[in-house]
């Protein structure tokens, strides 16, 4: 017979109630998060075949999409802990069905524009101003973020 302390026992139970209330994203969401992972991964493909141009133009289209994703999810001046690893997670997730099929990633990414494009005219549409900066102020940051983080100028 195994022995579980009331401490271990209190800690699963808290976990599990933790996963079991925490709010799902919404499809919008979701749809998001796959696009960034999208586009993300074709800039990697873009700069292994040393196509730059490729690759600032899709990490633009992603910079968008997360700070979309960022500004619909915004709560009070935060985005949850909770909803970013769902986000994570989702990319992480559909990784796999991009390293399977990595010649769809193109048309993916087409896919990607026409319906993310709602959602960002959304977020832009909501005039909010988080940390002291606007929709366009986030995504010029998130932007070149990803540059650097690929040292393209």
């Amino acid at each position: 017979m195994v022995k579980i302390s009331k401490g271990i026992l209190l800690s699963l139970l808290l976990v599990s109630l933790t996963k079991a209330h925490s709010t799902p994203l919404s499809p919008e969401s979701v749809t998001l998060a796959k696009c960034e992972g999208v586009y993300l991964y074709l800039a990697h493909l873009a700069m292994m075949n040393n196509n730059e141009g490729l690759a600032k133009n899709v990490l633009y289209r992603a910079s968008r999409v997360v700070t979309a994703n960022l500004f619909l999810n915004e709560k009070g001046g935060k985005v949850s802990k909770e909803v970013m690893t769902q986000i994570a997670t989702i990319r992480r997730n559909d990784k796999k069905n991009l390293d399977a099929n990595p010649n769809s990633t193109v048309a993916r990414a087409g896919d990607c524009d026409t319906v993310a494009q709602p959602s960002i005219s959304k977020a832009r549409g909501q005039n909010k101003v988080w940390d002291g900066r606007n929709f366009d102020q986030w995504q010029t940051t998130i932007f070149q973020q990803y540059l650097d983080s690929l040292r393209i100028r």
